[in-house]
């Protein structure tokens, strides 16, 4: 088996019951954006200001929401089976006014998150698995 380094253009599908949730949902699977180091750098970048300090010089203030959110949405591509008042639903699609994706619950968010930026080990036959 072999590492496989992050990979901006690759994504990964993955099944709610593969996150460790005890309601873990064997319908729903998530395509995952890969994060590597350099989206992460570009998504900070664009989210942090220069503020002035209490003195004369400058520093760079990151918001934090913000970035939490671009992060988010660049992360979470698509999914399958979840629904919305008993349909189902795109995880672009506007629901009160925010992403679908946004109200997933934030247990979730983390695993997925993590899984987004974990690298991953390659079978002979070149398959994935994640890292442990």
């Amino acid at each position: 088996m072999a590492l496989a380094l992050l990979d901006d253009d690759a994504t990964i599908e993955v099944a709610d019951h593969e996150l460790g949730q005890d309601d873990g949902d064997e319908g729903t699977v998530y395509t995952l954006r890969v994060v590597s180091p350099q989206v992460i750098k570009r998504l900070r970048k664009e989210h942090t200001k220069k503020r002035p300090t209490g003195g004369q010089g400058m520093a760079d203030v990151l918001n934090t929401e913000a970035f939490g959110e671009a992060l988010w949405d660049y992360v979470l591509k698509a999914w399958r089976g979840p629904v919305w008042r008993g349909e189902p639903i795109d995880a672009d699609t506007i629901v009160n006014g925010v992403k679908a994706k946004t109200l997933l619950d934030g247990s979730r968010k983390a695993a997925l998150l993590e899984r987004a930026g974990a690298n991953e080990v390659v079978t002979p036959d070149g398959s994935f698995r994640p890292s442990a």
